[in-house]
């Protein structure tokens, strides 16, 4: 592993999904197949665009103090132009890692959120997430990069294609650069070319060149580890989906539980953990398993909570903080982003969500999961104010 020097600022990288997000103001509706009745009219309001992807992670760690680079494509067409232009209003420094992709006839990205009530709902076009490779991508761009975190690629065709072939060679690519890497995916359409793969032998190719994954709990069942439709039910499976992740060969499991807060199992593996010696607070949590509540906040727009609590709690780990600290950093970021409904605003600074955590209005033991969560072997610690189980190696 590379050293780094104490005073060299280490840079977060985010890639390699990008797309702008239209979102219309839509009326509240009761049922949302209102909106596509036949031959039909709807008056919506003013249209949201805002950045969208993986890559707005960069902004959020940008935003907390880190110095953020990202890795994305984009077609030669106004939308591609579109997307730099978000990109450098939300921080010029990042504009510089947007590359055009030149194979085909490339289009750049974009999804349509469907929001009518309290979630949402995406009508995506992946245009040149689709088709870029490995060979595509600028590597010296990432030079100075200590972590790079990853998002969407089940969305990106070619990653996918061939049981993960290209996924691999990507993070086999910046594991031969020493640096960290971790993953989050996203929910796929069943019905779905993608969604037809066999997720688990993907992740069982892809995961033991990831250090940290962090999908969303409800989005596992796209790669078969939920059965039940209704994913609360399924809270007393988490301690063994995180074990399943950890043999399938991540070091660590981060799994956003939304309104049940951030869920973490660290492998006790010293040898897997050897990738984090610049990180000897990481290297520390070893056999750590605790779940930390979310903030209670009124939710008005739930877009991008998971990429910004992602990116919160890598920035924290970044700069050295506890695995403790850093998930209630992602869970206090996670909150901030649902309460804005202006995107623009969806991001903190580094005060904004120190004052958060240390208010500490948590969804703790009156939360409606509580139960679920204690018989799924879960104890509530009231000292520390977080779930825990009796595995969890700081359990004293």
């Amino acid at each position: 592993m590379r050293k780094q020097t104490e005073d060299a600022p280490r840079k977060v990288g985010f890639g390699t999904h990008v797309c702008v997000d239209l979102k219309p103001l839509l009326p509240k509706l009761t049922d949302v197949s209102q909106l596509l009745v036949p031959n039909s009219l709807t008056q919506v309001g003013p249209l949201g665009i805002s950045l969208g992807g993986l890559v707005k992670g960069g902004v959020t760690a940008s935003k907390l103090g880190l110095p953020a680079v990202i890795c994305c494509p984009v077609g030669n067409d106004p939308l591609g132009r579109l997307t730099r232009d978000l990109i450098a209003q939300a921080n010029p420094a990042l504009a510089d890692g947007v590359f055009t992709c030149r194979r085909g006839r490339a289009d750049s990205s974009y999804s349509v959120v469907v929001e009518p009530g309290d979630d949402r709902n995406f009508w995506h076009r992946p245009g040149a997430n689709d088709i870029v490779r490995v060979s595509d991508i600028p590597f010296e761009r990432l030079a100075d990069v200590c972590w790079m975190h990853l998002g969407y690629l089940n969305l990106m065709r070619q990653m996918w294609l061939d049981a993960g072939r290209e996924m691999v060679k990507l993070l086999r690519r910046l594991k031969k650069m020493d640096i960290i890497t971790s993953l989050d995916l996203t929910a796929l359409d069943p019905e779905s070319e993608a969604g037809k793969q066999n997720w688990r032998a993907i992740l069982g190719n892809v995961l033991p060149h990831v250090d940290v994954f962090m999908p969303s709990f409800g989005d596992l069942k796209t790669f078969g580890f939920l059965r039940d439709g209704v994913v609360e039910h399924r809270l007393r499976s988490l301690s063994v989906i995180g074990e399943n992740l950890l043999a399938l060969g991540a070091a660590i499991a981060v799994i956003k539980l939304g309104k049940n807060g951030i869920y973490i199992r660290v492998t006790s593996d010293q040898k897997r953990l050897q990738v984090f010696s610049n990180f000897p607070q990481i290297q520390a949590a070893a056999g750590r398993e605790f779940i930390v509540p979310a903030y209670r906040v009124k939710a008005v727009a739930t877009t991008g909570a998971g990429d910004r609590a992602n990116a919160a709690l890598i920035s924290y780990l970044v700069i050295g903080e506890e695995i403790e600290k850093a998930a209630r950093a992602g869970a206090a970021c996670g909150a901030h982003s649902v309460s804005q409904l202006d995107p623009a605003k969806a991001d903190p600074d580094r005060k904004t969500l120190e004052r958060i955590i240390k208010r500490g209005d948590l969804v703790t033991t009156e939360s409606l999961d509580a139960k679920r969560l204690r018989d799924a072997g879960f104890i509530w610690d009231s000292s520390r104010k977080l779930w825990r189980t009796l595995r969890d190696s700081h359990l004293g």
